[in-house]
This record gives structure tokens, C-alpha cells and sequence, in this order.
């Protein structure tokens, strides 16, 4: 349970406002090709009488499809917001202690972080989470801190403004 004093992480906050559902394109993709595996399958069967040379490589690539198929079967879990069943954005960006104090001033003043000159790394102390719907209706971000194995919350979880959500955009895509 958590105090007064410790913070919800995003994922936590909006916990009952995400579900997840299947990808349809993926589900498609996956069992076009099974049903191509299973036409090698019987391509093979048909050419035993040509040789087994053919009847090896056919079976060789009905392994390579299903393997493919069940890859695209296991990542086919996306996450959607509940009421909409709209799509959700997951990015996250890295920076330093500096950015993270000035950006967590701009957040709670309300302004759009799209006017700070931050420099975004590869990696770092600090990490702001940031989630959004396809369709608009939700937008929040966090700033994460890195504490020895793990990052916990460095600030609250910031729900934006529709110009907000679109200054951050043209600084996640920097």
C-alpha cells in the first residue's frame, strides 16, 4: 500500500483506464502464413515422388513461416485505452539531473516542455515516461529517477493540454 508521501507511477495511476487486446494485423499476418506453411506442407507431399532434395528445403521453410507466425502471435498483445479502445503511445526519453528539475518546474507551472532545450540521451539518471492515446483522449507523462535496479516516480503523473501533448511530441521525435 502506499503512503501519503510516496509517489503512484503512471502505469499504476492508470491502471484501470488501459486494457489489452490483440493486434488484428498481426493476428492476420500470423495465420496467412500457417496457411502458407501448410500449403508447403502439401506442396512437399505432392513433389515426393521428384526427389527429396525439394521435399527437404519445402519443409525447411514450413518450419521458418510457423516459427515467424508464432512470433508475430506472441508480440501481438497491444495495450488500448478502456472507454475508446483507442491505441496507446508508449515512449520513453532520457536526460540528467538539470533538464529533470527544470522540466519538472515546467510541468508544474502548466507550461509545455516543447520550449526547454533539453538535451535527450540514449540513457540516464532520469527518464520521462510518456503515454497517449491515438485518439487524443488521454495524454499524461512522468519523470522517472533511477535509484540502484529500478526507476521510481520523481514527480506526479502530469495528465496534458492538446497543445501541450503536441510540443512534447515534436520533442520526443528530436
Amino acid at each position: 500500500m502506499k503512503t501519503e508521501n510516496e509517489k503512484i507511477d503512471l502505469y499504476s495511476s492508470l491502471q484501470s483506464n488501459i486494457s489489452e487486446s490483440f493486434d488484428k494485423k498481426k493476428i492476420t499476418t500470423a495465420v496467412l502464413l500457417c496457411i502458407g506453411a501448410v500449403g508447403l506442407v502439401l506442396c512437399g507431399a505432392f513433389c515426393l515422388a521428384k526427389g527429396a532434395m525439394l521435399q527437404n528445403i519445402l519443409f525447411v521453410l514450413c518450419s521458418f513461416m510457423i516459427i515467424i507466425a508464432g512470433y508475430y502471435v506472441m508480440n501481438s498483445r497491444i495495450k488500448v485505452l478502456a472507454s475508446t479502445g483507442s491505441h496507446l503511445i508508449e515512449r520513453a526519453v532520457f536526460f540528467e539531473l538539470n533538464d529533470a528539475e527544470r522540466m519538472k518546474k515546467v510541468l508544474d507551472e502548466g507550461g509545455t516542455l516543447g520550449d526547454l532545450n533539453l538535451s535527450l540521451q540514449s540513457n540516464g539518471k532520469f527518464r520521462l515516461d510518456y503515454l497517449c492515446s491515438e485518439d487524443g483522449q488521454l495524454c499524461a507523462v512522468q519523470i522517472m529517477e533511477f535509484v540502484p535496479y529500478y526507476y521510481q516516480p520523481f514527480t506526479a503523473v502530469y495528465h496534458l493540454r492538446e497543445d501541450q501533448k503536441k510540443r512534447i511530441e515534436e520533442l520526443l521525435k528530436k
